[in-house]
């Protein structure tokens, strides 16, 4: 059993790495993480800073849509205005996607020892 995993309702929302979206350096996360293909990126979250959640732990989401199944790590936070939110960044292509989920946080990997 893996009691060191926390699970959360929360609002799942997707986003773009670009100016509009995110900040004048699109292409790095607040991490540090460098997006090298901004029109098909690798899936990373985002979340919102309500959910104390830090950079490099996984999320594993739960929910009746497209990301259902899927583990990202997260990488980015969302602007302050936002709360109990996490966001996935997505291809260009993918144009909306707002979603009631369940997340799973588990910690990095380091910090379980």
């Amino acid at each position: 059993m893996l009691d060191f995993i926390i699970a959360l309702a929360t609002t799942l929302t997707i986003y773009h790495a670009v100016p509009s979206q995110t900040d004048s350096t699109p292409n790095i996360t607040a991490s540090g993480y460098v997006i090298k293909d901004v029109e098909n990126p690798k899936p990373i979250a985002a979340v919102s800073w309500d959910l104390d959640v830090a950079f490099g732990e996984w999320i594993f989401i739960k929910c009746d849509c497209p990301y259902d199944g899927m583990l990202v790590e997260v990488q980015d936070c969302m602007s302050s205005r936002w709360n109990n939110r996490v966001d996935i960044l997505v291809p260009l292509s993918v144009k909306d996607g707002k979603y009631e989920v369940k997340i799973f946080l588990i910690p990095k990997y380091e910090d379980l020892w």
